[in-house]
């Protein structure tokens, strides 16, 4: 009798170890089929690991990621494919696009030469604030803003064009959900400001541009921008990106090392360098080339070597600017940009 209980129980115990074993190989293979989903919904050359898994992905199991641009004439059409040459230069693949949102009144002739570097030319509207005159230095800085526009973009890292990128940032597609993410504007008084020229963000309907457009069509004042914008409304909720990731140029020569342990430490991690006004220099387009044979020594040497790096890509790939090889009408010039992106 005790003989056919413990056969019982054997014949019990068993079961109960097959029927984990079964559940435990279902669990092994759902992780797995998950893992690989993951594996595929991250592009493999990323230097950094993932931090974000709500990247969303389309039907082939791959997020569409970009880095956008905007342009509203022939001169940051030339530093829109001078940064989209410097983005590929530092490692990132094609599966990559780099996208320009162009305003619909520039040259077919000017859009041609960012399809010819193989950047994706999307015409969109000019965006210029009202009672602002039509040649005050941010008159179309608003463009910008229609890169919250959803275009189909899972995740988008968008850069001004009048920098240089100096570091691969294709690690930022990874980052957290938020509303944006922005770098912190150490050049500002104000504890919680950031800057517009780097925004890294999810466009994946158009519940941020109409909160934008909402915004602006009442604005607090006629110089009232992008910037200021985007602050206003989102300063406490985006996510603030270290001041390493965009360091204004005039700034360069600065002793601050932030987190870093030396001043050569937070010129090397920098990432972006905006050509920002001040110590006697322009933009590049606006600056006399002959700055570089009378350098202040006591300046770091980087900050007359970004001009001279600059002016080097502007002779190489801008020469159709220089010579004044482009048309200056703007004749037909919406059917003519739709020509050039067909």
């Amino acid at each position: 009798m005790r003989h056919g209980i413990h056969v019982k129980y054997l014949v019990a115990l068993l079961l109960c170890v097959g029927c984990g074993l079964i559940i435990l190989s279902f669990d092994v293979a759902a992780i797995s089929i998950r893992r690989n989903h993951v594996v595929d919904c991250i592009t493999a050359s990323f230097e950094s690991r993932r931090t974000n898994e709500s990247i969303l992905c389309n039907d082939r199991g791959k997020p569409r990621l970009a880095y956008m641009l905007y342009a509203t004439d022939a001169r940051t059409v030339c530093n829109a494919v001078i940064m989209a040459h410097n983005i590929r230069k530092l490692g990132t693949p094609p599966s990559i696009m780099i996208v320009t949102l162009v305003v619909d009144d520039v040259p077919a002739a000017i859009v041609q030469r960012l399809t010819d570097a193989g950047i994706v030319a999307i015409p969109v509207a000019h965006w210029k604030q009202a009672g602002v005159p039509s040649n005050a230095e941010w008159v179309s800085s608003l463009t910008k803003l229609r890169i919250f526009e959803a275009r189909g973009y899972d995740k988008v890292i968008y850069l001004d064009s009048d920098a240089v990128i100096q570091r691969n940032l294709d690690h930022l597609f990874h980052l957290g959900d938020a509303v944006l993410w922005a770098p912190h504007a150490y050049y500002l008084p104000e504890t919680y400001m950031f800057g517009s020229t780097l925004l890294v963000f999810s466009p994946s309907s158009n519940q941020t541009f109409e909160t934008i457009e909402r915004a602006m069509a009442t604005p607090p004042r006629p110089d009232y921008y992008d910037m200021d914008v985007l602050n206003d409304l989102f300063q406490t909720t985006c996510g603030y990106l270290p001041n390493h990731y965009v360091v204004l140029t005039y700034t360069i020569v600065d002793d601050a090392t932030w987190s870093f342990t030396s001043k050569a430490e937070r010129i090397l991690s920098t990432y972006v360098h905006h050509f920002s006004p001040g110590l006697g220099i322009f933009k590049p387009w606006n600056t006399p080339r002959t700055v570089l044979d009378h350098r202040d020594a006591s300046y770091e040497p980087l900050f007359y070597d970004i001009l001279a790096e600059y002016w080097d890509h502007e002779d190489a790939m801008c020469a159709w600017l220089q010579a004044g090889n482009h048309p200056t009408g703007v004749e037909n010039a919406t059917d003519g940009i739709h020509n050039a992106l067909s």
